[in-house]
């Protein structure tokens, strides 16, 4: 297991089966399989919900033949509707759906980027700016990102524009980072 995360509704939690390439399903309160979802062509690394819990974004497609970073699954249907472009041949290792339904994720060469969840297109990313980004989480407003670097990308422009702005980047990359519920503050960790 790669990563876990849980549905809003807090009754279903979602992990990574790394040697099968698969998604698991749980029911929290039985603690059994509900389904998988899958195979991935490639190893995932991310998840996350959607707010409304009828979607899931996860990472592990194939970057390096057909530039997809992963997939908008539909969960009732058990199936990949939108798929998520890559950028070069880097892994996503973030992925994080705003409260107002907004799409980001973080690479591993640096990038931070804004998908139509719709369409799955790149609406919006910085060019690289710091290498192994890990972690990021949405700002409780929904209008900044924070990465692992300790940056804080502001979007403008109706979530069309990512500016990298505010604090001063950390020397290294960290694990984790996260934003205090009021947004004043950032916490982060590794």
């Amino acid at each position: 297991v790669s990563c876990v995360a849980w549905n809003s509704d807090g009754q279903t939690l979602a992990s990574t089966d790394w040697d099968k390439k698969l998604i698991r399903l749980w029911s929290t309160a039985e603690g059994t399989p509900l389904t998988t979802l899958g195979p991935l062509p490639g190893n995932p690394l991310a998840l996350a919900w959607s707010p409304d819990g009828k979607y899931l974004a996860s990472n592990g497609g194939d970057f390096a033949k057909e530039h997809i970073a992963g997939w908008i699954w539909d969960v009732a249907e058990k199936k990949q509707v939108v798929p998520l472009p890559s950028t070069l041949d880097h892994w996503t290792t973030w992925l994080g759906w705003s409260a107002g339904g907004g799409l980001a994720s973080v690479t591993q060469d640096g990038c931070v980027l804004l998908y139509d969840p719709r369409t799955g297109e790149i609406a919006a990313r910085t060019a690289p700016y710091f290498q192994n980004l890990y972690s990021a989480s949405w700002s409780p407003d929904g209008r900044r990102i924070a990465d692992s670097t300790g940056c804080v990308c502001a979007l403008s422009k109706g979530g069309r524009e990512i500016t990298p702005t505010g604090l001063q980047p950390l020397r290294e990359s960290v694990s984790s980072v996260a934003w205090s519920p009021d947004g004043k503050r950032l916490a982060s960790a590794g």
